[in-house]
């Protein structure tokens, strides 16, 4: 076991790219866990995603698809869960896979937090699924579930409890005739389904922590529509709250959409009641809705985040390889530097060496140098015959006609040019050419000025 920094020095996550190391209640080892002893926690998740590491064929690509990424690994974990058997535990105790979750976050807001947020990630895995199997099938799917976690010692009622539930917005948008149908089937699951389920998961709980806890139990706000608007405008999650038991029922053969009704029992006509007739109390309707919308806006808003964060780490990836990019350049340059100095001195310690003339021969007003190197050469083949090409000598007064050529090619051009202009004179034989050179990179030296 390390310390709880050393986990996010990881050696397998890249510049730009890096996952969050999830809060953990003892510390993360260095290495992850072995495939087979991985579990459905976020330690798990992550750990999945450190055997996996990150895709590098694309710049950008796991920043840009991270949600993904990482649902395939709750989908690596989850995969066989529905077939593996291990579906009826004590009745008395909780499934190993609550225990692991509650067991691998730190106690306090942070873990609760962290719980939250992975739960909402496994669902919207769920409906993610959902959604594309009634999209491929063309059918329609309803899920529907209740935590049963509820407030400390509130009551066991129907209208303490919501259940989540996807619903295709499609079906609910072209069969507005089964919406009533539809809040019948969650009100029948919230009293059948859901009031079992927080019963048990109370008695469960009782065992681990103390369920006395005196709190005060606001009165239940009665929800006023048969189906709740979305909580995301773009997703397909609803929020059912529940009603009193009974009060929405429904006839036998419904052809049009059936109100609740009230909990009287008379034959009259009234007995059907529309919604907007039932009285609720307005101020705490208005502070049910506030929550709803504030519920809302915090999903809404962790999602932005959660995009934000995407292009935060998009912008460092870009960064840190245009970074790289530079560095390579900066590499190349320096070599490229390097190599045109050691060009320059190879080509400066094997420039022809020229003897100097006899004294007898020049006036004392003719300079020593008055002529380019490659001019006296071929002026005065004598002098230089050991440093040049016997076929220069003899061909030397073949060539005058070319000295203004180049010595133009030696002035204007680079050294690293000469031997491409050199060639395209025409006389010049092949054989010529480097010991012409040589005496034209000798005056380069020297100084020399033209013809």
């Amino acid at each position: 076991m390390t310390s709880p920094g050393a986990a996010s020095a990881f050696n397998w996550q890249v510049p730009g790219i890096s996952i969050p190391v999830p809060p953990s209640r003892n510390p993360l080892p260095a290495q992850p866990e072995p495939w087979d002893n991985l579990k459905f926690t976020p330690t798990g998740q992550y750990d999945v995603r450190r055997h996996l590491g990150v895709v590098l064929d694309e710049f950008g690509r796991f920043n840009r698809s991270r949600p993904r990424f990482l649902a395939s690994d709750l989908a690596w974990l989850a995969a066989g869960a529905s077939e593996d058997g291990h579906h009826t535990p004590a009745s008395d105790k909780f499934s190993p896979e609550w225990h692991d979750l509650w067991n691998s976050l730190p106690t306090g807001t942070t873990g609760s937090d962290a719980r939250k947020q992975f739960i909402n990630h496994v669902r919207q895995l769920l409906f993610d699924l959902a959604t594309l199997y009634d999209r491929i099938t063309g059918g329609t799917t309803l899920l529907m579930h209740c935590s049963g976690t509820t407030i400390p010692n509130a009551p066991l009622v129907p209208e303490h409890l919501k259940a989540q539930v996807y619903l295709p917005p499609r079906f609910i948008a072209e069969h507005p005739e089964e919406h009533a149908t539809i809040a019948f089937l969650v009100q029948t699951f919230i009293e059948h389904v859901g009031v079992p389920t927080s019963r048990d998961w109370r008695a469960r709980a009782s065992q681990i922590w103390s369920m006395n806890q005196s709190r005060h139990i606001s009165p239940a706000v009665l929800p006023t529509a048969l189906i709740p608007d979305r909580a995301s405008h773009r997703g397909t999650l609803y929020i059912f709250r529940g009603r009193p038991w009974g009060s929405l029922r429904m006839e036998v053969s419904p052809s049009v959409a059936t109100a609740p009704s009230a909990s009287h029992t008379s034959n009259d006509e009234d007995d059907i009641y529309d919604i907007d007739d039932i009285t609720y109390n307005e101020d705490a309707l208005a502070l049910i809705t506030a929550f709803e919308r504030a519920e809302n806006l915090e999903q809404e808003n962790s999602g932005l985040r959660d995009a934000l964060r995407a292009a935060n780490n998009l912008q460092e990836e870009m960064k840190s390889d245009f970074q790289a990019r530079e560095r390579v350049l900066e590499a190349e340059m320096e070599i490229m530097v390097k190599t045109v100095t050691r060009l320059e001195r190879e080509l400066s310690t094997t420039r022809v060496s020229f003897s100097p003339r006899s004294p007898s021969s020049r006036t004392p007003t003719t300079p020593l140098r008055s002529q380019p190197a490659y001019l006296r050469i071929w002026d005065e083949p004598r002098l230089h015959a050991l440093h040049r090409p016997a076929p220069l000598a003899y061909a030397h007064h073949a060539l005058m006609h070319l000295v203004e050529s180049v010595d133009l090619i030696r002035r204007l051009s680079s050294v690293f040019a000469w031997p491409q202009e050199i060639s395209k004179l025409s006389g010049v034989q092949a054989e010529a050419v480097d010991g012409l050179l040589e005496a034209m990179d000798s005056d380069r030296l020297a100084g020399a000025g033209g013809v």
